[in-house]
C-alpha cells in the first residue's frame, strides 16, 4: 500500500509487520490527540460550564439606543463597539464587541459580515446568536427595521427591530435582544413580536 511503501526500515523491527503497523498507528494518534484535543477542551472547558434556561417575561424595546444598521441592512458586520462596561464570556473580560446584522454578536475579532453559519463557521474568541440566518430588514407595510445597542449601566443590550430572514423579508417581523449583565455573566436572548415567522 502506499502508506507501506513509505514505512522507513527499523532495526530489530519488520517494518512490515502488523504489530510494528499497529504501534505506529497508535503513536500518530496519540500526536494527533494531544495536539487537537487537548487544546480544544481546554478552550471549551469555561463554556461547557454554561447552563441553559427558558422563562416567559416581558419584552421591553430599548429606547435612545445607538444605531448600528437600519433600513434595507443585508450582510453588516460594525466595527468594534465600547460597551461601555466588562464581561466576561467564557473566562474571558471583554470590554468590546462585534454586531452582525444576520441575528448575532462577537467577541474578539469579527469575521465576516456575509457569515450565516457562526457557531460553526466564524473566527473569533466567541458568539452570542439570537437568530444567525441570512437576515436583512423587514420589507413589510408599516416596518422600521433597525439593529441598535445600549448600555443600561448594568446590561448591553443589542436590539433587532423588525428583523426578517433573508428570503423571508416580505412576510417577516422579527424582534428580539441580546442581553449580556455585566456583573453576573449572564447571558439573555429576550423575543418580542414575531409577525409571520417562516420556516426557512
Amino acid at each position: 500500500s502506499k502508506l507501506s511503501s513509505q514505512e522507513p526500515d527499523v532495526v530489530g523491527n519488520d517494518p512490515n509487520s502488523s504489530g510494528w503497523r499497529t504501534s505506529w498507528l497508535m503513536s500518530l494518534f496519540m500526536i494527533t490527540f494531544l495536539f487537537f484535543g487537548v487544546n480544544g477542551i481546554f478552550a471549551q472547558t469555561n463554556i461547557a460550564n454554561y447552563s441553559f434556561n427558558t422563562s416567559t417575561s416581558t419584552y421591553t424595546p430599548i429606547t435612545g439606543g445607538t444605531t448600528a444598521f437600519s433600513g434595507a441592512y443585508d450582510d453588516g458586520l460594525s466595527s468594534a463597539i465600547t460597551m461601555g462596561g466588562t464581561f466576561t464570556f467564557g473566562g474571558v473580560a471583554y470590554t468590546t464587541c462585534f454586531i452582525n446584522a444576520n441575528g448575532y454578536i462577537v467577541f474578539g475579532t469579527g469575521g465576516l459580515g456575509s457569515t450565516y453559519t457562526p457557531l460553526s463557521t466564524t473566527g473569533g474568541s466567541g458568539i452570542v446568536a439570537a437568530f444567525a440566518q441570512d437576515a436583512g430588514g423587514s420589507t413589510v407595510s408599516g416596518a422600521a427595521p433597525l439593529i441598535s445597542y445600549v448600555n443600561t449601566g448594568t446590561e448591553f443590550v443589542v436590539q433587532y427591530q423588525d428583523h426578517a430572514n433573508y428570503y423571508n423579508r416580505t412576510t417577516e417581523r422579527l424582534n428580539f435582544q441580546i442581553r449580556l449583565t455585566y456583573s453576573t455573566g449572564v447571558i439573555n436572548i429576550v423575543y418580542g413580536t414575531q409577525v409571520g415567522p417562516g420556516s426557512v
